[in-house]
This record gives structure tokens, C-alpha cells and sequence, in this order.
């Protein structure tokens, strides 16, 4: 199979680093735009203050006294101001205008003033000025002050400012990307710590760990969860090993006895009992089959394939029924208490956990087995007790683990498989039950609890 070749901006850094740079150039070249469009409206605005207060001086002077000539301005090449009357005529003029004509045409409206902007004026080498028009009368005649002034300091301003932003932007850029380059492969090392680490732990060495950063943020509680999920697999691989040996060991025993049957049959020998022997080997066989269909329901039960058909079910009819069945039984079967109460579950699994429940029983009881059913809302409570031995307070979580016997010798040689129980816990988890040992009077006493049926209202 050919590998697939990763581009680099796959890469959660360089995705991160190119996405931060494009947000940051964006944001600055918007704000760059923003900055200069009001540094040049308010650098204008300053321009068109200073001619207007300009216009007023020279009304207000011409109203006092005669208009002097030439007319003063600030900066010969930086603005200009004239007086005009009301024919076109220049009454008064700055120096750089007292030999050009009026700056007309205009439109002034008296009283008033108008600014515009022009770049025709006979000075300035076609620098572009902002120009003024103020009517006013003056002396009994109507006069128009043009006062001009350029604007070549704020572009000169303008170009400035915007040569530094050119200059500081890819500047910008780069310290962006770098920063979070390296801020971000410093987030990222503890993630590159732990799948270099989870990429060598093989099935051989089931106990490692990948390293915990010491902050508590997203990356130290995704190695946590790492470190617990290895947890749980080496638990369940150590449970399944555990499994799988015992398994072997007890189809073992059947396998070697049936061999060694097989062999003492083999040979020709006089005093043979060949009805024991085969009547050995069946037994054997009988118990190896029980333990296989055991083994292949848990393998079920842990691939969750157990089917689940909730119904309405009457416990009490499944114990007398299972009971019915061992009426050969040398045991006293006690069900007297067993009422008639509905519970909603699948049928068969539920036969099953009496059955194993029931066998379990009677193998270990001296001479008595009491069954009692109950209706304990919102469920349904199933006894069985022996006068037993019992089961120690310390082995009451333990009994319910595969292949656990407390008495193995008694057990096996009655043909227990040791996964009775089990399969009950297994089943009744899926049946939303549960099963419990509990007190009894000397022997043991299991307890099983099931959703009983509501009552329609």
C-alpha cells in the first residue's frame, strides 16, 4: 500500500500558525485603512480652521482699517489670500497674488463660507489647496475673501504615517507567526509526548503509562484519560488471560480423563469394566460440552450480543417449573413462598439464572433448598438458600468471578464449570437486575431483584 504524503499545513501548528497571521493581517490592514482615513480627514480639518479663522481676520480688519498691502500670510508657498470686489476687481492681496487674477470663480453665499479643494492656483507648482470664500460688506461694498492654504504638510504627514505602517505590517506578520509557531509547539509537546509514548507501549508491556504534565488544563486531562484507559485495558487483558487459562486448565482435566479412559479401553485385558469406562468418559464429556456452551454465553455476553426481549414474565411459573424438573432430587426443595408475580424480562436468560441458581444450590447443600418469590416495589425479589456451608462475608464479591470455586475439589467432582454465577451477574446486568449474596440462616442465600410489571392505572 503506497503512503499517503501529509502536506505540512495539515499540520494542527501550521494550520493554527497561518490561521492566527491571516486573522492578524486582516485586522491590521483594516485598522491601517481606518487610521489613515481619519488622520487625513482630521489633518484637513485642521486646515480648513485655520483658513476660515483666517477669512474672518481679514473681514474683520477691513471693517477697522484700511486693508494693508500686501496682505500678511505664513509661509509664502504654503497658502495665499485675496480680497475681491464685487466687479472681479483685486482690492487687496498677499504677496504671492497681488499680480494674478481673482481666484474665481467661485460661489460664495454671504455670510457664509465654502471650502474646496483645487490644485489650480498660481502657486504651489499644482500641490493641491484647500481654499476658503467668505462674502462679507465692507465699507458699504459687497467683498469676497479668498484665503488658500496647501495641503502639502498633511499628505507629507499622510505619507509618513503610511510608510510606517508598510514597514511595520510584514514586520508584524512575522513576529505573529513566529510567536505563535513557537507558543503553539510548546502547547503541543506534551501531545507529541504521549503518542510517542502510546506508539511504544506493545501488548507485552501492558503496565505503561504516558506522562502526565503537571498543569491542569485540556492537554493534562487528556493524559489522564489516556493513563485510565490503559488502565482498563490492561485490566481487561489481564482478565482475559486469566480467562483463557482457566479455561485450559478446565477443559484440561475432562480431555485427560476421557484419553486416559480411551487408553485403558485400548488394551486387552480381561478384568476391564468397559461400562465404567465409557459411562467415565461420557461424564466427562457431558462436563466439557456444559463448559463450552458456558464459555461461548460469556463471549457473547462480553461482545454485548446477549439478545434483550423484555416481556411480561411470571417469575414464580419459571421456578416451578425448573423445580418440577429435579423432582428425582434426594434434596428438599422448599416452594411454598413462591408467589405468582410478573417481572419484565426476557424468558430463557431468566430460566437460565434459576437453573444455575437452583444447581448451585443443591450442590451445596446438606439437605434442604428454600425458594421464595416477592413482589419488593418497584421490583421483584427471588431467594434461594441452602443450609450449606455458605459463603464467607470476605468471598461474597469474589464468588461471582469466572471460574471461582471455594470448595474446587467438591465442585469440580460434582460437575460444576465454576461460571455459574458469573453468567448470572452477566445476564441480570443486561436484564436491568441484580444478584447479591445476603445473610442466611447458616447456609448461603442469594438474592435476585428484577423490574416487576407495573400495573396499568
Amino acid at each position: 500500500m503506497t503512503a499517503v504524503r501529509r502536506r505540512p499545513l495539515r499540520t494542527v501548528r501550521a494550520r493554527t500558525t497561518l490561521a492566527a497571521t491571516l486573522v492578524v493581517a486582516v485586522a491590521f490592514a483594516v485598522s491601517a485603512i481606518a487610521i489613515i482615513g481619519l488622520l487625513r480627514s482630521s489633518l484637513i480639518s485642521n486646515v480648513d480652521d485655520t483658513i476660515r479663522l483666517r477669512a474672518r481676520d481679514v473681514i474683520a480688519l477691513a471693517k477697522r482699517d484700511p486693508l494693508p498691502d500686501p496682505l500678511p500670510v505664513i509661509g509664502e508657498e504654503r497658502g495665499l489670500v485675496q480680497v475681491v470686489g464685487r466687479d472681479g476687481t483685486v482690492i487687496a492681496a498677499s504677496g504671492n497674488a497681488r499680480d494674478e487674477p481673482a481666484l474665481g470663480p467661485f460661489e460664495p453665499v454671504p455670510g457664509l463660507t465654502a471650502v474646496r479643494s483645487t490644485g489650480r492656483l498660481p502657486v504651489g507648482d499644482g500641490i493641491e489647496f484647500r481654499v476658503v470664500t467668505l462674502t462679507s460688506t465692507v465699507q458699504g461694498r459687497s467683498v469676497t475673501v479668498y484665503v488658500a492654504a496647501s495641503l502639502g504638510p498633511a499628505e507629507h504627514t499622510i505619507a509618513l504615517v503610511t510608510t510606517a505602517l508598510a514597514v511595520g505590517f510584514p514586520l508584524l506578520l512575522i513576529l505573529v507567526a513566529v510567536t505563535t509557531w513557537v507558543v503553539v509547539g510548546r502547547a503541543l509537546r506534551p501531545v507529541e509526548s504521549i503518542r510517542r509514548r502510546v506508539a511504544e507501549i506493545s501488548s507485552s508491556e501492558p503496565d505503561q503509562r504516558v506522562p502526565e504534565p503537571e498543569t491542569d488544563d485540556e492537554v493534562g486531562r487528556l493524559a489522564q484519560t489516556m493513563n485510565a484507559m490503559l488502565g482498563r485495558l490492561e485490566a481487561s487483558a489481564q482478565h482475559e488471560r486469566r480467562f483463557v487459562d482457566d479455561a485450559s486448565h478446565e477443559l484440561r482435566t475432562p480431555l485427560s480423563v476421557v484419553l486416559a479412559n480411551l487408553e485403558l479401553a485400548l488394551k486387552d485385558s480381561p478384568t476391564l469394566d468397559w461400562r465404567e469406562r465409557v459411562r467415565d468418559a461420557q461424564r466427562e464429556g457431558l462436563r466439557m460440552q456444559r463448559l463450552v456452551t458456558d464459555l461461548l454465553l460469556l463471549a457473547r455476553a462480553d461482545n454485548g450480543a446477549l439478545p434483550l426481549v423484555p416481556l411480561s414474565v411470571d417469575l414464580g411459573a419459571i421456578v416451578r417449573a425448573e423445580v418440577s424438573e429435579r423432582s428425582e432430587s434426594t434434596m428438599q426443595i422448599d416452594i411454598t413462598q413462591v408467589q405468582r408475580t410478573l417481572v419484565l424480562a426476557d424468558p430463557d436468560p431468566i430460566r437460565q439464572v434459576v437453573r444455575n441458581l437452583l444447581d448451585n444450590a443443591l450442590r451445596n447443600c446438606r439437605s434442604r433448598v428454600t425458594l421464595t418469590v416477592a413482589q419488593q416495589l418497584p421490583d421483584v425479589e427471588l431467594t434461594v438458600s441452602d443450609d450449606g456451608p455458605g459463603v464467607p462475608a470476605e468471598e461474597r464479591e469474589r464468588v461471582f468471578d469466572r471460574f471461582v470455586r471455594l470448595d474446587d475439589a467438591r465442585n469440580r467432582d460434582s460437575g460444576g464449570t465454576g461460571l455459574g454465577l458469573a453468567i448470572c451477574r452477566e445476564i441480570l446486568a443486561r436484564q436491568h437486575g441484580s444478584i447479591h449474596v445476603a445473610d442466611g440462616d447458616g447456609g448461603a442465600c442469594f438474592v435476585v431483584r428484577l423490574p416487576a410489571v407495573r400495573p396499568e392505572s
